[in-house]
């Protein structure tokens, strides 16, 4: 019994760590999104752009109310590339970041959890490109 015990237990440690390895940090990392993010339902937004380096995500926009970058993790999927975030700020707000990276087009939305409200943001934008 004890046998079969010790290895179902590996047996599902190497499943979770499988699944862990299917999101990876940093596969987006190097790229930044310029566009705009914006309260659900409206179709103005406010101009932002959106991070990816060395494993973590920062919207520029956020970060000027005292967001910080959070850890990303991403996952291949058939439509694009999944990714997912989670940001603070000084003040003890949190952000929860899902989006979709499909060519050059990033796509999602941010929950605003703040001062026990929660608001959903949408966002969108191109892929910016370096200029030599």
């Amino acid at each position: 019994m004890k046998k079969r015990v010790g290895v179902l237990g590996v047996a599902v440690v190497m499943g979770c760590l499988g699944a862990v390895s299917l999101f990876a940090s940093g596969s987006l990392d190097g790229k930044t999104f310029t566009g705009t993010i914006a309260p659900k339902g409206q179709t103005e937004g406010k101009a932002d752009s959106f991070v990816f380096q060395n494993g973590q995500f920062e919207s520029t926009l956020c970060g000027t109310f005292g967001y910080g970058k959070g850890v990303y993790q991403s996952q291949p999927k058939p439509e694009g590339m999944e990714f997912t975030a989670e940001t603070a700020s000084n003040t003890g707000g949190r952000m929860q970041w899902k989006g979709l990276v499909k060519g050059a087009v990033i796509e999602g939305t941010a929950l605003s959890m703040e001062n026990g409200q929660t608001t959903e943001q949408r966002f969108k934008g191109t892929l910016q490109t370096k200029k030599n």
